[in-house]
């Protein structure tokens, strides 16, 4: 049985600029040039959780999943391409684009400007 006094509030902190709900993750997309997801109807939170799933390498395939995506390339012309193309994302093997081991993450630059949502981004 459990007291009063033996429950506890626990506190996780999450990673600089991952709190889903308050943030405007749907204005930076807009932002980045990437409204096509948001006529697809892409939530806050899925645009919030694509972005934390970055901060470390991530296969584009998980992305895809976190978006609802099954094409492969059209994803990835879509939105990994665009990314890269403004020195936000980089591949963890650019040397070998196509294996199929490639993973992506968020440059220093991309931290930056994810860590600025809610704020005005500036990129």
């Amino acid at each position: 049985m459990i007291e009063e006094e033996d429950v506890y509030k626990v506190t996780i902190p999450m990673e600089a600029g991952v709190q889903n709900e308050k943030l405007e993750w749907t204005k930076l997309w807009d932002q980045l040039g990437l409204s096509k997801g948001l006529s697809k109807g892409l939530s806050n939170e899925q645009i919030g959780l694509f972005f934390e799933s970055l901060m470390k390498p991530v296969a584009a395939s998980k992305l895809r999943v976190i978006l609802g995506y099954t094409n492969a390339t059209k994803f990835k012309n879509s939105y990994i391409v665009p990314l890269m193309e403004q020195g936000l994302v980089v591949m963890s093997q650019p040397d070998k684009p196509n294996s199929p081991t490639q993973k992506y993450y968020l440059t220093e630059k991309g931290k930056r400007v994810i860590g600025s949502v809610g704020e005005e981004a500036t990129f």
